[in-house]
């Protein structure tokens, strides 16, 4: 038997105060993410970047908190982007005694050499 679904009230929830951060420079665009910059080994989020949204949403007439943050976004897409330069790189490598194989087969080959 499954549990019932949770209650929710109708009454009025009071928005908590929202003001937007002052950001440096008047900018007010978020940052790219390309590597026009070149690559850094450390990640940084650009400063007060989780500053810039509202820190709830009114979902169903309730206020939330927002389950992610601008910043964690970032850092996800960093790593994804990783991700795709390695398979790339791994897809596209050529050794000296290198098995002919296409390339989506040595990406299966060096994943399953990755996790084992």
């Amino acid at each position: 038997m499954t549990a019932p679904p949770p209650s929710y009230t109708s009454a009025p929830v009071e928005a908590p105060a929202y003001t937007l951060a002052p950001v440096a420079g008047g900018s007010h665009g978020l940052p790219g993410y390309d590597d026009a910059n070149g690559q850094s080994s450390v990640f940084v989020p650009s400063q007060g970047i989780d500053d810039k949204l509202p820190n709830h949403f009114k979902i169903n007439n309730q206020y939330v908190k927002a389950q992610v943050m601008p910043s964690e976004l970032q850092a996800h897409l960093v790593l994804l982007g990783a991700f795709h330069r390695l398979r790339e790189e791994v897809r596209t490598f050529k050794g000296k005694a290198d098995i002919p194989m296409e390339p989506d087969e040595r990406w299966a080959v060096f994943l399953q050499r990755a996790v084992y």
